[in-house]
């Protein structure tokens, strides 16, 4: 009984050092980790709850730009081009409402999200036009919020995008998006673009029982999520996913012919006079025979 006390003891202390073995790492300007990055000496690797601070304000973490939540996040420097990786089996959000691939003017960003990644954009992000970025995308881009794929950046990768907030495409060539990229719209989702993008439009939704989807115009009314940036809100072309319902056919409502059980007066008659008949018969054969007898 004492051994299996203590063995327990042992491993509830494993269990201890190995949790706080992982805790969050909160990176700023001053940590070697951050210097490093930024001469390009050594890429920045964080795990989920870690934190950057750069120029007094967040930059990776709950109120940053980005957040890991699962896996690990990479962060690279090549002669002062960064590259944001979101690294296999990881998810990462965005939940800021600016440029994301521009920050403070201090890192011009590139972004990767590799097979098995996840990125969530509940923020906005936008593939800025006057400093042109590229977005790879072999692994999902969930667009819950707002995704701007501006003039002169590019849009690559044979992942999957799935669009349920907005997705707006500047460029009347077309040509910032390759020619396999696919969105996938859902319910509320939208996408805004100054090149006809019919053919790389899916419902995200299959039709069933209740419901059939298509993709139908929008209003093509779009507001940037940068203000300040001189570009029209009125697109070429919008597209949204449409709902309706399935009719469902009339049920047969034909009714069974009621049996009249009520009895024919001529057949009731009929059967009484054959029944007196046969009583009487009865009667005379049981006389003629008494009078035989």
């Amino acid at each position: 009984m004492k051994k299996g006390i203590l063995t327990f003891a042992f491993a509830i202390a494993f269990l201890f050092t190995g949790i706080m073995g992982v805790n969050a790492a909160d990176y700023t300007e001053a940590s070697s980790e951050v210097t490093a990055l930024m001469t390009g000496t050594a890429p920045l690797e964080l795990k989920a709850g870690d934190t950057v601070t750069l120029n007094s304000l967040p930059f990776v973490g709950k109120d940053g730009y980005v957040e890991v939540k699962e896996g690990t996040l990479t962060i690279s420097n090549k002669a002062g081009r960064y590259l944001m990786t979101v690294n296999k089996d990881s998810v990462v959000e965005a939940n800021h409402e600016k440029n994301l691939m521009y920050y403070q003017d201090l890192m011009v960003i590139d972004l990767t999200v590799e097979e098995g990644a996840t990125l969530d954009i509940n923020g906005g992000m936008a593939l800025t036009s006057g400093h042109p970025v590229t977005l790879t995308n072999n692994g999902t881009v969930n667009v819950n919020g707002n995704l701007e794929i501006r003039t002169n950046s590019h849009y690559t990768g044979k992942g999957a995008i799935n669009v349920y907030g907005n997705v707006a495409v500047y460029g009347a060539d077309g040509k910032n998006i390759d020619d396999n990229v696919r969105f996938n719209i859902y319910e509320n989702g939208n996408v805004y673009s100054e090149a006809d993008l019919t053919g790389k439009l899916i419902s995200g939704l299959a039709d069933n029982d209740e419901y059939t989807y298509e993709v139908v115009d929008n209003n093509k009314t779009y507001t940037s999520i940068s203000p300040d940036v001189n570009v029209d809100n009125t697109f070429e072309y919008g597209y949204t996913l449409n709902k309706t319902a399935v009719e469902k056919p009339a049920e047969d409502v034909t009714e069974e012919p009621v049996k009249d059980e009520t009895e024919n007066p001529k057949t009731s008659d009929g059967i009484i006079l054959t029944i007196s008949a046969l009583a009487v018969s009865g009667m005379v054969a049981l006389i003629a025979k008494k009078k035989l007898a």
